[in-house]
């Protein structure tokens, strides 16, 4: 069905969700060639509610929308969730992106703010989703990595472990700051000082070459042995 102009939108009534509870599928692009970067896809009830919004509207990345407490984890109280940004804008929803309320009240989840049409063209304004389904299809998503490099998947596992054991890299009492990157050869870390990045001072940095063949969880087991041993002056260490 062809889509309609906004001024012919909105001189009708928007289609009332009233008494409707909406499903949610979360699904992420991978990047090129399938598409031109990370991006998260919304589905409600199977129309792609960004692309339906602003074909010009990239989602979040994955990443960051769907952490644990990220932007679509409801509240009691309404939140305002950036969800997309325009590709050719500053990269966050604030710039010219799409933000929508995400309230939680009693056992249903409501995004209102919507401005988008269905797949029979009716606008659609507000959602509701049923808690349990909603928060199913957050934990599905945040678990189900097919779209995840093995760059990332490496990177996210090395960030996994220095936040889980907790190895607090330290020379005395102060802690050193940690930076993780990640490419198809290499692995740069990058530890400071609080308060001496800015000028340089006390930054080291490691360039650790990636051993073909390995698996990636082996490969981040490697990555922290040679972090947490490698300080040229000996002065990190693991906290007891």
């Amino acid at each position: 069905m062809p889509r309609r102009s906004p001024g012919a939108l909105r001189a009708e009534p928007a289609h009332s969700t009233a008494d409707h509870l909406s499903s949610l599928r979360i699904t992420a692009c991978p990047g090129p060639p399938a598409c031109d970067g990370w991006h998260t896809l919304l589905h409600i009830d199977g129309t792609e509610l960004i692309a339906a919004t602003n074909p010009e509207l990239r989602g979040l990345d994955p990443d960051r929308l769907l952490r644990p407490g990220g932007p679509l984890y409801p509240a009691d109280y309404p939140l305002d969730a950036g969800i997309a940004y325009l590709s050719d804008s500053c990269g966050v929803p604030e710039c010219h992106g799409l933000t929508v309320r995400i309230r939680l009240r009693s056992d249903r989840v409501t995004w209102s703010g919507l401005f988008y049409q269905d797949f029979d063209g009716r606008l659609i304004e507000q959602v509701r989703f049923d808690l349990g389904d909603y928060l199913r299809s957050l934990a599905s998503a945040r678990e189900e990595r097919s779209w995840e490099s093995p760059q990332r998947r490496l990177l996210r596992l090395i960030q996994q472990r220095l936040d889980r054991e907790r190895p607090l890299l330290r020379f005395g009492a102060t802690t050193w700051h940690v930076t993780v990157n990640v490419d198809s050869a290499q692995v740069t870390v990058t530890l400071w000082f609080p308060g001496e990045r800015r000028d340089g001072g006390g930054t080291h940095t490691f360039l650790l070459a990636l051993q073909p063949g390995l698996a990636e969880r082996q490969q981040a087991d490697a990555v922290i042995r040679e972090l947490t041993r490698s300080d040229p002056r000996g002065r990190l260490q693991h906290d007891p």
